[in-house]
């Protein structure tokens, strides 16, 4: 998102993270953090974020609060 021109985000309208306990795990919070602040400065209109992990860990919810709050 941050070295690309050709990837139009301003009419995403659906973000799934699947398997988001996974992604945890392997070391992807910050990144995925990055992705959601990027997306709520480029998107126009409403979005629709959707976690899907197997398992609801401390982690997990903490991380669950921030990519599920709506942004202005």
């Amino acid at each position: 998102l941050q070295h690309t021109s050709a990837l139009e985000l301003r009419h995403c309208s659906q973000l799934v993270l699947d398997e988001a306990d996974r992604l945890l795990d392997l070391g992807f919070e910050r990144d995925l953090r990055a992705i959601l602040e990027q997306l709520a400065q480029r998107v126009h209109g409403p979005r629709l974020t959707l976690l899907c992990s197997a398992t609801l860990r401390p982690d997990l919810a903490r991380f669950a609060r921030f990519a599920l709050r709506p942004r202005p």
